[in-house]
This record gives structure tokens, sequence and C-alpha cells, in this order.
């Protein structure tokens, strides 16, 4: 993004990723943070991985206000993303987080749930399942 070209452009990677600490900090702008996307811990960009992001800053975000020094890390394993194709199919792509081996990409044919099971998911964040809107 264009605020960090400018308060921390030797931050940005050659890819346009943003280079931090586990942490979540920018490493020579403390109090910035960068989370999901824009980072570059995490090789495969998702959703779940993003969310862990989110309450490793939050708590790190916290201490900092306190004048303590940021101590939660992001440490996070899962190296892939579930997508649906459909009611009963789905494809799951795994590779290594820092993508030194090739992707395995798996279709299944799921015969018991739907949609991958996503009404757990929504159950687990709260969400009403009969309202499209929410």
């Amino acid at each position: 993004s264009e605020p960090i070209r400018e308060l921390a452009k030797e931050s940005i990677n050659s890819d346009g990723t943003i280079h931090v600490l586990r942490t979540l900090q920018v490493e020579k702008h403390p109090r910035i943070f960068a989370v999901g996307d824009v980072n570059d811990l995490l090789h495969i960009k998702s959703v779940r991985p993003a969310i862990g992001q989110v309450e490793v800053a939050q708590k790190n975000i916290i201490s900092l206000l306190r004048g303590q020094t940021p101590e939660a890390t992001f440490e996070n394993n899962a190296a892939g993303i579930h997508l649906t194709l459909g009611l009963k199919r789905d494809v799951y792509c795994k590779q290594t987080q820092d993508g030194s081996s090739p992707a395995d990409i798996e279709v299944e044919d799921d015969e018991g749930l739907e949609d991958m099971g996503v009404e757990f998911m929504w159950n687990d964040l709260g969400a009403d399942k009969n309202d499209f809107w929410a």
C-alpha cells in the first residue's frame, strides 16, 4: 500500500508483500502491523490464518499501549486452501508455507456433507444461517 511505501519502503519485498516479524510488526517500524495477504509470513493466502494474525496483532497492540514488549507470535502450520466445487465436491490444495514444495491438489467427492459442512463455520462465527445478508 502507498502509506507503507512512504513510511517503510525497505520493508516491501520484491513480490510486493510486507516483511514482518512473527509478532506481525514491520521490523523497522514496530508500531506498524501488517496482517493477512499483505505480509510475507504465509505462502498460501487464506482467511483462516488471517483471523489468527488479527488476534496476535490485537494482543501486541494492547501490549504496546500498556508500555510492554509485544510477545504474542503468529505460528501457523496450516498450509492449504479448501474450496467448494458445488454441493458435494471440493478441492484442497496443500503446500508448505514457504512454497518450497510443489502444490498437492486433491479433488474430493463427499457423499455426506454439503458445501464442505460450511454451516459448522457459520455456527462458530455466530452467523444466522437463514440470514443471507448478515
